[in-house]
């Protein structure tokens, strides 16, 4: 039986899948006005172009709609190029935050149609129209040939009148989504994402969220939240979730409402979502609450640690309202994340160890580092544009994990915008290491001063483990971008030129005397794989000599600690 609509989540850089909730919330309404609807993920089954092709073909639906992020615009270009040459009757409508913020680039991406804003109601009219071969001229928030003709559409109020997403229609047990309880693990088919609300109130200067769902923040009903994760407790034995909420907390009513309904329905369930530090129910009442009801864990948005630099960025927070908002989640006995962004337009270094300084104030588990990405329709891509800080239009490398920055700062350059996220995130977790620990011994010292490959060398932990021990900022400021264990990678790949010509050599050592250009990438693998050597041949070395100088401590530096202490 063929298929009125496919929806297709395509695939992102990575093998981490996350559920694409827009396109279950889009398909349950479809099918609600009576629409047969088939999603395919392109991502979570880690299918190729031709792999997707063929799923359409047995389908033979009427559209074909497409949501992507930045990211994907070049990925999406070639997949749109295969599905209209194997498929040149299906239409093609596409979706998402990008394309709601730049429609105009629809028809380049070989589009016939974009949806501007929130998706449920114009997808399904687009479809009625052309199913009854009728005009799209007059639909709203439909984005054609050109602006003249569009109009607006106006959000939903009610977010309970929409049906539950139709989990039902994608493989469930695919999906990899980091655990509340367990950060930094992933397996397939244990913790889903829920959407429990729409939009955000405030104006960020580097967030572009408004671009779907505006400036409101409109909230599912407790019950209609519970019921989903009910749902899906009792059909696919999923019992932990991620709430995606701008902030769970805006409403303390509505936040102790949820925590009952979960312990009135007896549901054993384990969650977490973020928060924004000033909200209103940041209280110990409420996350106790919320805690009983199996939320374990909170991810603050902090961003910085400098005041300046948190109202350069509108964030609309104080670091008086980080410190109490840490110190009560801490209370209530949640997890916590302390989310944080290096690379801000205006940061300077000293702004950075700021940020350092507050992560080692803050009762906290898991600091967070991204590096700054302008996305299109911010106030931090507008103002970097005309500052001449972006070197980069392609928007496949407008990603926060690219080593390749296409933006710089008033005070940092491209590279080392990566290379700061990259070190304030290990001093931060060495700190949290470091308290949590309480080392004394030798033995103790040289186990912190352990380190993954993306992070500082030894000397560059002990800087951070000396500002531990005395907490003089001087020690910080010693820290250097040439402490860090890739910093000659970071610098390779800072050219897209010269990281083609060494992308895979680890895997594929082969290449570098089988393919073309051999001198020159020998010239430039050599300094990285020099490198590498000095990382595995002196890092224990120096590793085990400064836990050395950590056990020694200063008779001063001792009365210093236990009097601060």
């Amino acid at each position: 039986m063929s298929t009125d609509l496919v929806l297709v989540n395509p695939k992102v850089i990575g093998e981490t899948s996350y559920p694409a909730l827009s396109l279950l919330c889009l398909a349950a309404y479809a099918r609600q006005e009576g629409h047969r609807v088939v999603i395919i993920d392109a991502q979570a089954e880690m299918l190729t172009d031709e792999d997707v092709s063929a799923r359409i073909a047995k389908c033979d639906p009427i559209l074909c709609g497409i949501t992507f992020m930045t990211h994907q615009v070049g990925i999406v270009r070639e997949l749109v190029a295969t599905l209209r040459k194997d498929h040149p009757h299906v239409k093609y409508v596409a979706g998402g935050i990008h394309i709601s913020i730049l429609p105009q680039e629809a028809k380049a991406l070989g589009f016939d149609f974009c949806v501007v804003g929130e998706g449920e109601v114009t997808l399904a009219q687009l479809l009625s129209a052309l199913k009854g071969h009728s005009s799209t001229d007059n639909i709203e928030g439909l984005w054609a040939d050109n602006a003249s003709q569009f109009k607006s559409r106006k959000v939903i109020g009610n977010l309970d009148d929409l049906p539950l997403p139709a989990w039902d229609l994608v493989p469930v047990d695919k999906y990899t989504v980091g655990q509340p309880d367990l950060r930094y693990t992933q397996e397939s088919g244990v913790c889903l994402t829920i959407a429990a609300s729409r939009g955000c109130p405030y104006n960020c200067a580097f967030c572009s969220s408004h671009g779907v769902y505006g400036y409101s923040h409109r909230t599912r009903s407790p019950a209609h939240v519970v019921d989903e994760m009910e749902m899906l407790y009792e059909r696919y034995g999923v019992n932990k979730f991620f709430l995606v909420d701008e902030s769970i907390l805006a409403k303390g009513q509505r936040a102790e409402e949820f925590a009952e309904e979960i312990l009135k329905r007896g549901l054993k369930v384990k969650f977490a979502s973020s928060a924004r530090v000033n909200d209103p129910a940041v209280n110990i009442r409420t996350l106790t609450k919320l805690r009983e009801a199996g939320m374990v864990r909170v991810d603050f948005g902090v961003e910085s640690g400098s005041q300046m630099i948190l109202n350069d960025i509108r964030k609309g927070i104080t670091i008086a309202q980080i410190e109490h908002a840490h110190e009560t989640a801490h209370k209530a006995g949640m997890q916590i994340t302390s989310l944080m962004m290096s690379g801000h337009l205006e940061e300077s270094w000293e702004d950075a160890l700021d940020s350092l300084e507050l992560i080692a104030r803050l009762q906290t588990d898991y600091p967070e580092f991204g590096a700054m990405t302008p996305y299109p329709g911010t106030e931090a891509y507008t103002k970097a544009l005309r500052e001449g800080w972006i070197r980069d239009g392609d928007w496949s490398k407008y990603y926060i994990s690219n080593v390749y920055r296409v933006m710089r700062s008033r005070h940092f350059q491209y590279q080392e915008i990566f290379a700061l996220s990259l070190l304030c995130w290990d001093a931060a977790r060495l700190i949290v290491h470091w308290k949590q620990r309480k080392a004394s011994s030798w033995r103790d010292f040289f186990s912190i001063l352990g380190t993954d490959a993306s992070g500082l060398r030894p000397i560059g932990r002990y800087w951070v483990a000396k500002y531990m021990q005395t907490g003089e900022k001087d020690y910080l400021r010693k820290l250097r971008f040439q402490q860090l264990r890739r910093i000659r990678r970071i610098r390779l790949l800072d050219n897209p030129r010269d990281a083609e010509l060494v992308i895979g050599l680890r895997k594929h050592p082969w290449r570098i005397v089988t393919r073309s250009n051999r001198i020159r990438r020998i010239r430039l693998s050599l300094p990285v794989l020099l490198e590498r050597m000095e990382n595995v041949i002196a890092i224990p070395v120096k590793r085990a000599f400064y836990a050395c100088l950590l056990a020694w401590v200063s008779p001063r530096e001792r009365e210093d600690r236990v009097s601060k202490s």
